[in-house]
């Protein structure tokens, strides 16, 4: 369990960001940071204060002479701000420190600062290198909150300059997506079907008496000098029979009632073989897919406020994502480097006041957990305290007489597990509800990546709100 301690202090930054992606490398920067925070508030914190708390003079045995509790003296507390200074702020106004140049940056801020500067040249030297330059998704532009008049070509490369090299507007349509989103249902149907009729075929042919039989050698002719036809009757013969694609997929060795079947519309319709229907099915909504897409070509009234503009440099294109491109906000809000596996694409179609809206609902949704969910936190904490439970209420006083174990157990382990176990449902419930509701009210993001990461500032705001 321990074995990467070891390769986790030795491998150098290059090895990582050569074998890593960027996420990982962060990943294990951050890791580092903590690693370094922690030895250097060990160091400045455990000379100073440990033997303060020793000599506290409050009389305190075993682990807790080593607390702040043991500290009698309020004059001693004088050296928690000295530590507290150096380790984390800077020193305080009207202070003796303030004046000391060594006192006036702690280690904390120093870090934050040195990590911030590192991420910049990180991300210039990452922006700037081919891997990331030659792609096409560092020189193209999303646009979305396009208005009417901006919604063609002309008048974004008016608005842009001479450096748009290409531009896309969207198109969307209802009976389009709800065709290939069928299409996609049929296709998994079908996939399943025809992988239960190999399984199903598979065992009765290892079933049947010839299996273990050698089949005969099969005679082929050699071609000869007098013979100009190549085609001899060896394996891989051209002129062998190809079965029928109607009937590839009719089985022997299976009945037609062992055969994948699926009920019609209802549990109360008619069996249909399910092979033959979705083949059939995908058939016809392939040709309803090319007619929809052909009239969502000619339909003006189909696209979506937002658009694609692709510059000749990566230079170009960030000048233009710096550009003000609307003199109202919200509108033509600019985005710059997003491939399109992590576009989330049916945010497009949404305008602005319905982010807003959606983001304030789910504001309002993520308070009322947090107040909902700070009820049964407080339960579990006054739970831990069984002295008092016990004596408020009559009927648990049975509790006092159980073992000093089992009662320190009860209090200390117990409900830590729970108060655990109860915050990690969080992340998983906030999991299961996104696909569910992402088109209702997640939808606010215009990339898969910002959309985790608000999901996880959410997660992080109702485990410690």
């Amino acid at each position: 369990m321990l074995n990467w301690i070891k390769p986790f202090l030795e491998i150098p930054d290059t090895f990582i960001l050569n074998h890593c992606s960027l996420d990982g490398f962060l990943f294990l920067r951050y890791l580092k940071v903590l690693r370094n925070l922690f030895f250097v508030g060990c160091l400045i914190a455990c000379p100073i204060l440990i033997p303060v708390h020793i000599t506290g003079g409050r009389g305190l045995k075993g682990l807790d002479l080593l607390t702040i509790g043991n500290v009698n003296d309020s004059r001693k507390f004088c050296a928690h701000v000295v530590v507290a200074t150096l380790w984390f702020s800077k020193a305080p106004r009207g202070t003796i420190f303030e004046q000391d140049p060594l006192m006036t940056p702690g280690f904390v801020l120093l870090m934050i600062v040195r990590e911030c500067l590192y991420y910049i040249n990180l991300r210039i030297a990452y922006a700037s290198s081919p891997l990331h330059s030659q792609q096409l998704s560092s020189r193209t532009m999303l646009l979305t909150h396009v208005p009417n008049r901006y919604r063609n070509e002309s008048c974004l490369r008016r608005l842009f300059g001479t450096s748009v090299k290409r531009v896309w507007i969207p198109k969307t349509s209802k009976i389009l997506t709800a065709l290939i989103k069928e299409r996609k249902q049929v296709a998994s149907k079908l996939e399943k079907a025809e992988i239960e009729l190999i399984v199903k075929s598979n065992k009765a042919h290892n079933k049947g008496p010839n299996f273990h039989s050698i089949p005969p050698p099969m005679a082929f002719s050699t071609p000869s000098a007098t013979n100009n036809s190549t085609v001899g009757n060896y394996p891989g013969n051209l002129d062998l029979p190809v079965p029928d694609i109607r009937e590839s997929a009719r089985v022997p060795s299976i009945p037609e009632g062992a055969r994948p079947h699926h009920r019609v519309w209802s549990r109360l319709g008619c069996k249909i073989d399910t092979i033959s229907w979705a083949r059939s099915r995908i058939k016809h909504l392939n040709t309803q897919i090319s007619k929809s897409r052909y009239q969502l070509c000619q339909a003006p009234e189909s696209i979506i406020p937002a658009a694609f503009v692709e510059f000749d440099t990566q230079q170009s294109a960030h000048a233009a994502h710096q550009k003000l491109a609307h003199h109202k906000p919200r509108q033509l809000a600019r985005h710059l480097g997003i491939r399109p596996s992590d576009m989330s694409w049916q945010s497009l179609t949404m305008g602005w006041r319905e982010r807003v809206a959606r983001r304030l609902f789910i504001y309002g949704l993520i308070v009322a957990a947090i107040i909902l969910w700070s009820f049964p936190t407080a339960a579990i904490g006054v739970a831990s305290n069984v002295e008092f439970l016990s004596e408020k209420v009559p009927f648990l006083g049975w509790i006092r007489q159980m073992p000093k174990r089992l009662l320190r157990l009860l209090e200390g382990f117990v409900p830590a597990l729970v108060l655990t176990l109860w915050i990690a449902v969080v992340p998983a419930l906030l999991r299961c509800m996104t696909p569910s509701i992402s088109t209702i009210f997640f939808m606010s993001s215009d990339t898969n990546c910002s959309s985790s990461l608000r999901r996880s500032g959410w997660c992080f705001v109702t485990e410690h709100g």
